[in-house]
């Protein structure tokens, strides 16, 4: 019956890389990850499978460490996509929770006198339900918890080791005398105690994320809401002007009917800025952004800052994303121009399109002190919650549009890129070749 001990060891090891393969963000394709994954991997079993051949089942546990989990180990490495606390976490995880298996069904099998049927049974059934488990609710919820948070891995990675040594010290190998009551005990309180510790760290973890996505979820509601507020305003000052440039039109037919010319140079000179300020409160032909742009003008006029703006496309096919991107860079930008002294309260906007890009730059002033590499991102100094979505909303939503965003300090100035890709807008000739 021995031959059940070493498929069952064989079963427990090649579901060690399924779990793991399960859990991991890979750097390649899946073509060449399962392409590695399956023939490195089978060599190691066939080198194994020679190992013991020669000497015996105790040797090959011993030297398991080199020949099976250092190997595998390298081999994931490799293969990840995060070469960092998260990938290590994920091994443990891979690793620990195999181990666990296995030690849970030694030890059933030696409660049922060591006939190596309830190991070899037992670990079939553990390996496949909890493989079942983890592809239908625990790897998307773990997928994102890798690709949205970057914090904390190696402290969890410990946690991790310390319950693999944990699970070696007090484990009951096959073929020995089984320990007391009391040992048992504590062999059973760990085996409960890591599952439950795993599910409430990753548990935690995700409910950050949720709770994140829910604040961003309100910050775009209420950045749509202000949009369309501030339209309904500009619709309601339209109404207003075209009402009043009737009263001015009745006004000067009259004085002109009446050959009153020098009255009427003199009523047109007062009512000039009328048309300025219709061409004021008009930077682009897109509605939406036109009406974000004259609500942080104003914003920015009653700050006493000044704000530049130049904009040059037409309507734009995703104009909400669009302001809810501008939205954020120009309230960060309002609350750093903010803090300065006045004569530095200085921000821009400039806004094209070249190709199916759509580019935009926001530019501020910025405390001298202050600086950001490229590639990297600020984080908010606030201490209540609330605070440093803002950059994070731009990030996420000119990726879901298939562009990026990418901020950097330079001369004084905090400079935010944002390239957007418009897969919709037709080229005319002449785009198609510039």
């Amino acid at each position: 019956m021995e031959i059940l001990q070493n498929l069952s060891m064989f079963w427990s090891l090649f579901h060690v890389e399924v779990l793991f393969l399960l859990l991991f963000q890979r750097r390649y394709s899946l073509r060449v990850t399962l392409a590695f994954s399956i023939s490195i991997p089978t060599v190691l079993v066939v080198l194994n499978l020679f190992l013991i051949a020669l000497t015996d089942f105790d040797t090959f546990m011993d030297l398991a460490l080199f020949t099976c989990t250092l190997p595998t180990l390298i081999l994931g490495f490799l293969l990840s996509k995060y070469r960092d606390g998260r990938f290590f976490f994920t091994f443990c995880v891979a690793d620990t929770t195999s181990f666990w298996i296995m030690q849970l069904t030694n030890f059933l099998d030696r409660l049922s006198g060591d006939t190596y049927v309830v190991l070899f049974v037992s670990r079939i059934v553990c390996f496949l339900v909890l493989e079942f488990v983890i592809w239908f609710y625990l790897r998307r919820p773990y997928l994102e918890l890798q690709a949205e948070t970057n914090k904390g891995w190696w402290l969890f990675t410990l946690i991790a080791a310390i319950y693999y040594l944990l699970i070696i010290t007090m484990s009951v190998p096959l073929g020995t005398t089984l320990p007391s009551t009391e040992e048992i005990i504590k062999l059973l309180l760990v085996l409960a105690l890591m599952p439950t510790t795993y599910l409430t760290i990753l548990w935690a973890l995700y409910r950050q994320i949720l709770l994140f996505r829910a604040q961003e979820a309100d910050r775009i509601l209420a950045a749509q809401k202000e949009q369309l507020e501030s339209q309904l305003e500009n619709q309601h000052t339209i109404r207003e002007l075209h009402h009043n440039m009737k009263a001015f039109c009745n006004t000067l037919s009259g004085l002109l009917a009446e050959d009153k010319l020098e009255d009427a140079r003199a009523f047109l000179s007062e009512t000039g800025d009328f048309n300025g300020q219709i061409r004021k409160d008009h930077y682009c032909t897109d509605t939406y952004l036109n009406a974000v742009l004259v609500q942080f003008s104003s914003r920015f006029s009653t700050a006493g800052a000044r704000l530049n703006i130049d904009v040059k496309i037409g309507t734009e096919p995703h104009s909400t994303e669009l302001c809810l991107i501008l939205s954020n860079a120009l309230d960060n930008a309002l609350e750093a121009v903010s803090v300065l002294p006045e004569e530095e309260r200085e921000a821009s906007v400039q806004i094209l399109r070249k190709g199916v890009y759509l580019l935009m730059r926001i530019k501020n002033r910025c405390d001298n002190k202050f600086t950001v590499e490229k590639g990297t991102y600020p984080h908010t100094s606030k201490p209540n919650p609330g605070h440093g979505y803002g950059l994070t909303t731009i990030c996420r939503t000119a990726e879901s549009l298939g562009g990026n965003a990418t901020c950097y300090t330079e001369n004084g100035f905090f400079i935010l890129d944002v390239m957007i890709r418009q897969t919709d807008i037709k080229l005319s000739a002449t785009e198609r070749f510039t």
